[in-house]
């Protein structure tokens, strides 16, 4: 997740010189949800793929 926000934030900064938090805000709770939840599916598919 830390990676998540410096990625999003060097992004911002380099699209448009500018960084609005509140922006950011929801740009990384929307892209942390869907990696979190891409992550959660994979896991499930591992465990009973394996088990």
């Amino acid at each position: 997740m830390c990676l998540l926000s410096l990625i999003i934030t060097f992004v911002f900064l380099k699209r448009s010189q500018s960084f609005s938090y509140r922006r950011f805000g929801k740009f990384f709770w929307r892209s942390g949800f869907i990696l979190t939840f891409i992550f959660y599916i994979i896991v499930l598919i591992l465990i009973f793929t394996i088990a």
